[in-house]
This record gives C-alpha cells, structure tokens and sequence, in this order.
C-alpha cells in the first residue's frame, strides 16, 4: 500500500453501488503527436449511436448457414420480422464463412446479402457481415495455387501455410476489390472480419516485415508459449500484435469512401491473459479502426462461471469509456439453458455491453417466448450515458500484460483483485494506463488499486504520487513500478521512496523484516528466496 507519508492513513473500500446517466466521458481526438507511448488517441471519426444497447443474433438458424437458405426476398423479410418481433435490432450475416472456398458463389451471395439488407433495413435492422477471407479453406485450392507468393511460408520448412499474408500488397488489393463489390451490392452497416493475423512467429513473411521495418532480427525461441522475457520479444510481440490494426485501418479507409459510416467491429478472447500480447492490443484495435469492440469468453456454466466472465467485461470495458465506443460480448455459449442464458445477457448489462445471443434461441417457440422476456429491454438502461457510481479505479494495464508472457507476472493478481472485489459487490471504474498521464484524470477518485502493475513511466508514476499527496490511497501489489513503460527491470521501485520500500532481488537467508504502517511498528520473518 502506498499513502503519503505524512498522512499515514488508509481508505476503507465500502464503495456504494449504482448506475446513472451522465456526460460523456473522455474526449478521444485524432492528434498530430500523441504526447505519451500510453495515450492512443482515436483516428476515426464517426462512431454510430445504433450500436449500444444492441440485441444481436445471427440472421440464420444457424451459425453455419449456407447464407442461401434466405435469399429469396421474401424468406428474408419473414426472418427479419420474426427476429424484429423478437426485440433484436442488429443481425450477424454469417456463413460461408471461409469466404475463398466459395468463389463461384460470390455473385449468388452477393445478391443474398442484398436480400437480407434491404429487408433488415426496412425494419430498423442493423446488419453486420461476418466472413473470414485469409484462410483458404475446403475447397479454395484453385485461389491458393494461383496466388503462391501472397502466402505465409514456415521459415523452418520453407513449406505455404494455408493462410494469405494480409499485408502482402497484391493480396490486400485483392481483398479490398471483394470487399468493394460486396459492399456495393448489399450495404451492410458494419464488418466482422476474422483472422487477419500471422500464422505464428514461424512465418516468414511476418519476419521479414518485421526485420525491414524495426532493422531487427527475429529471434529464435524453443516454445512460443513460454520464451524468455527479452526486449527483442517485447518489441516483436508489440509490432506482430498491431498487423491486423495497420491492415483494418486501411481496409476501414477504403469502406468509408463506399460508405462514410461503417464501421469495422472486433473481439478478443482473454485479453487480460498476458500471453495474448501478441496477438491483439485493444488499445490499438479501438483506437485505430474498431468502434464496436467485443469479447468472447466461454463458459459452459454462467452460475459458477460468472466471476471471471464478468471480471472481463469490466475490465476491457474501460476501453469503451475511454475511447467513447460501444462494446458488445458473445454469449458465453451457454448452451440450451434458458436460465444461463438469462444470466449471460444480465452480466452484459451489469457491464454497459450489448450482447449476440446464440441462433438456437431463436429456434424454437418456446426460446422465443423467453427471449422476448428480456431482450428487448436494454432500452430502458442506455448504455451511451450510464455511469458507475464509485471512487474507486481499478488500473487496467496493458504496459504491463505486454511485458511477460508469465501469468504470474500480471494476470493472476490484476484477475484475482477484480474478482475479488465483484464478489465483495464493490463497484469501480477500470482506468487505463492513458489516465495516468492526465493530469486531472485521478481526481474523481479516493481508491487507486494497482494489482501487480510492474510496468509504470515516470511521468505516471510521478501522476500517481501527486494525487496521493492530495490525499488519495492507492493500494499496489507486487511488482507494481519495478519495471519501466516498455518493460525493463529497474533497480528500484520507481515507487519505492513513496512507499519507503527498498527492493532486493533476492535474500539468500531468512531476515526479519521490520518496518512501520499507519504509524505502528511491525515486525515479521520473511523466508529466503525471491
């Protein structure tokens, strides 16, 4: 715990809960030069207020729908006011989902997809298209061998990889010119397009880019899953998680000269599991093209399940707020039970998030009855302008998750504090590492709760001194401020003369520990080791 010195004193955290509307929060404007690494501004214009408190489904029985089984326009206009009747007000075109293994069916689709939008939009329906195009699946030989260069290759086997560079120029032109013409024959609202990554470090492709534009040299690891924490991974890990941003944004650009205002929507499973760091960055995905952000953690029970579900919705929330987007979460999958469901879409709203409810709840009268019990009524609480009523933040931070691969490192302690304090109901706000450049950000609250948050800048940590010199309490754990912003072990804590704490990397015998809190001397033996 770190207090001012002088004051030596210690908040308890009874913290009330409630929602209420309110002001937008944080302006987030496209900037010439971002004054600090953490402070990401949002480059996009136009973020559409249709997408929060959104109800959505897949516009088919099925995920995997053929998209055919609803062309005719009138199949579609009867699915659309079934789903209308429903209360949803937003669909997810699917199917046909490895879109290059249906090539000869592009111009059927085409016009199914025009089918679909026009009778949604008569309705007051938004639609979003949802496909993946990079890996060439099933029957998509013929594309594949036709566009060999345009490949990622295994850099050990030198062998293609089903699976297309999305930042090989031909290649993105390629899917640029699809994108176009679907776009002009059905109108969709938005975009949901999966897997626009690399296959993994192994590629070449990726190693190439990366060594011409850092100057590095990719190094070699024995297992991905567990490397070395060295600053060639992190800066690797930094530039392999922003790809799918740099090649979304450019995608965004060229929709919005088709249609000012789509939008381009994604997810991430696990976020704050720090060994997702390299394969997505929200602050970079929010912040560069997606305005509807979403998450997809599964459960297959949401009674016992809820905590952790909910931990992440609260958390990545934060994003939301601070980059004035709506977000939205899968349903968890819970499956055929009504009342699990019922669960999944109350933990949405407990979070300000729309949610997409599986197409089986929709297949049956009696799903249908339940559903049009709740659905609907997100209306009533609009998640544009609730606000949670607390003095509490809770840092949310990405410097850090980037900085190991280690859950030990963050994740388990930021995850086990989060739960810790939705099990004990109390409510707060998820800050993240951006607030704590702004000057005035942390004045709103008497709680600052830094869980293992190693990676702090000097500025930030000097942000986070001052208030408490104010008379704010933060409560810091673990490693929080060993590390710099880019994740280089310091000597010291950065924190450490405001804590009046001295690090020693290791104590090769047991000592006793004496010190002083709130004005008591304390005394206890610590066991060698770490």
């Amino acid at each position: 715990m770190i207090r001012d010195n002088k004051l030596h004193k210690i908040l308890p955290l009874l913290l009330g809960i409630s929602l209420l509307s309110g002001i937008t929060v944080r302006k987030v404007q496209a900037k010439e030069q971002e004054p600090y690494p953490a402070i990401i501004y949002r480059h996009y214009p136009s973020v559409s207020p249709d997408l929060y408190n959104a109800s959505m489904i897949d516009f088919g029985p099925t995920n995997d729908m053929d998209r055919l089984a609803l062309s005719s326009p009138q199949a579609a206009k009867e699915r659309a006011q079934q789903l209308k009747d429903l209360g949803f007000n937003l669909v997810m075109y699917s199917g046909r989902h490895f879109r290059l293994s249906y090539e000869p069916e592009w111009p059927f689709i085409d016009q199914a997809a025009h089918n679909v939008t026009e009778a949604c939009h008569a309705l007051g329906i938004k639609v979003i298209e949802h496909h993946e195009f990079t890996i060439p699946a099933y029957n998509s030989y013929p594309i594949m061998l036709s566009r060999l260069d345009e490949l990622q290759y295994d850099i050990n086997t030198v062998e293609p990889l089903r699976w297309f560079s999305p930042e090989n120029p031909e290649f993105l032109t390629f899917y640029e010119n699809y994108l176009g013409k679907l776009q002009h024959a059905a109108n969709f609202d938005a975009m949901l397009l999966d897997e626009i990554a690399t296959a993994g470090r192994n590629s070449q492709g990726d190693r190439l880019k990366f060594e011409e534009e850092t100057g590095l040299k990719m190094p070699y690891w024995v297992n991905e899953y567990s490397p070395p924490d060295t600053e060639a991974y992190r800066i690797w890990q930094r530039w392999r998680s922003g790809m799918a941003t740099r090649v979304k944004e450019k995608l965004l650009h060229y929709l919005r000269t088709i249609r000012p205002d789509i939008s381009l929507i994604g997810y991430s499973s696990d976020y704050e599991q720090s060994g997702t760091a390299g394969r997505v960055d929200l602050e970079q995905m929010v912040s560069r093209y997606c305005s509807f952000m979403g998450m997809e953690d599964v459960s297959e029970e949401s009674l016992n399940g809820w905590r952790p579900i909910l931990r992440s919705l609260k958390l990545r929330q934060g994003y939301g707020d601070y980059y004035g987007i709506p977000t939205w979460s899968i349903e968890q999958r819970f499956g055929g039970n009504l009342k699990s469901n019922y669960t999944a879409w109350a933990l949405t709203q407990l979070a300000k998030t729309s949610i997409w409810v599986g197409h089986s709840l929709a297949n049956s009268e009696t799903n249908r009855a339940y559903l049009k019990r709740f659905i609907g009524w997100g209306k009533a609480m609009p998640h544009r302008y609730a606000r949670t009523l607390t003095d509490t933040g809770f840092l949310m931070s990405n410097q850090t998750r980037r900085s190991s691969t280690r859950s030990t490192f963050y994740f388990d302690d930021c995850a086990g504090w989060a739960e810790l304090l939705l099990e004990g109901n109390k409510q707060f706000d998820t800050l993240l590492d951006g607030d704590f450049y702004l000057p005035n950000r942390l004045h709103k609250y008497k709680v600052l709760i830094l869980a293992s948050s190693a990676s702090l800048a000097e500025t930030q940590a000097q942000r986070l001194q001052d208030w408490v010199h104010q008379g704010g309490t933060a409560i810091v754990t673990r490693n929080t401020s060993l590390y710099d912003a880019e994740g280089k072990e310091l000597s010291q804590f950065c924190l450490g003369k405001a804590m009046n704490l001295r690090y020693e990397k290791y104590i090769p015998t047991p000592s006793q520990i004496k010190g002083e809190i709130g004005g008591e001397d304390v005394s206890f033996n610590a066991r060698g080791g770490m």
